[in-house]
């Protein structure tokens, strides 16, 4: 190998221009900071700008920052949860559509996060808790993501890292529970993983959006985690709950996500079989009536 190297005019040009402008993110080309050391931050926003931020690109977030000379970058991100449903059920409902049918960086993800046939040994846990670093993650024969373009293996190693050091779950951090936390972080849903392999940093976030109804039934700890964990990998995580159910609050302490409302809560499927319906009442009005005149002309 040559231990001298030239640049073409072009990269000159181009060098130059960056140190120029101080490396401006603008300027830097696709996938720049995929070896970056990323830390995201939650984005406390209110419900009427969740429209307009979903979508937008991070260097445009408040609180967004790249150091070209640490080689960091922050993410600002969006986790909240939204109960009830608006005034306008259509476009309500055609937003989950929209992200269920696009082929950008969204995902509808509607499925539980089980891990039942698959354990850590206490070996492992014991070994990666006493020194828990994307090092030993990924060096550990737990790790399961080898498949994965190295860079992304790193963001997730330390995405888990960082999902311990702030352990915003209102669980305690006892042995038991850290085992938990560190099988589902190393059973992530492929597909997610795989998606997050498209994002380019500073340029777009990913989204994560979970309808939260009756359907879905009760969303579990396991589930919690899962989104913790994505949503420190620079995700912004909505779950929307039309019924207004019990779902994170169980699992994470309240200064972690934004939790929003709308002005009407939708009844469950259950409920509504125990509501009768107006003809059913007005057939029980006259029913009544009916019993009222035998009594009295008997």
């Amino acid at each position: 190998m040559s231990e001298k190297t030239i640049k073409t005019l072009a990269k000159e040009s181009q060098d130059q221009l960056h140190e120029e402008t101080q490396n401006a993110s603008l300027l830097q080309g696709p996938f720049a900071t995929r070896s970056y050391d990323m830390t995201a931050i939650r984005l406390q926003t209110t419900l009427p700008e969740l429209a307009i931020l979903n979508g937008t690109p991070a260097i445009v977030r408040p609180g967004f920052n790249q150091d070209d000379i640490s080689k960091t970058i922050t993410i600002p991100a969006i986790f909240a949860k939204i109960n009830g449903v608006p005034d306008d059920i259509d476009e309500y409902n055609l937003f989950f559509d929209e992200i269920e049918q696009s082929n950008g960086l969204q995902a509808l993800f509607n499925n539980h996060r089980s891990t039942a046939e698959w354990q850590l040994t206490d070996e492992e846990i014991t070994e990666l808790l006493a020194d828990l670093s994307a090092k030993t993650l990924m060096a550990s024969s737990a790790w399961a993501y080898n498949s994965l373009a190295v860079e992304l293996q790193l963001q997730i190693a330390n995405a888990i890292v960082k999902t311990f050091d702030s352990w915003e779950f209102s669980f305690q951090k006892n042995l038991n529970n850290k085992a938990s936390v560190l099988r589902i972080c190393l059973d992530m849903p492929v597909e997610l993983l795989e998606m997050h392999n498209e994002v380019d940093y500073p340029k777009e976030v990913p989204l994560l959006v979970i309808k939260h109804d009756d359907k879905f039934k009760d969303i579990n700890r396991d589930d919690v985690i899962g989104y913790n964990l994505m949503h420190h990998l620079g995700w912004d995580i909505e779950l929307y709950s039309p019924n207004g159910l019990g779902s994170i609050e169980n699992f994470l302490s309240p200064d972690s996500y934004d939790e929003f409302y709308y002005n009407k809560m939708q009844s469950t499927n259950t409920a509504k079989g125990n509501k009768p319906s107006l003809a059913d009442k007005i057939k029980l009005f006259f029913k009544k009536l009916k019993l009222k005149f035998k009594k009295l002309f008997k």
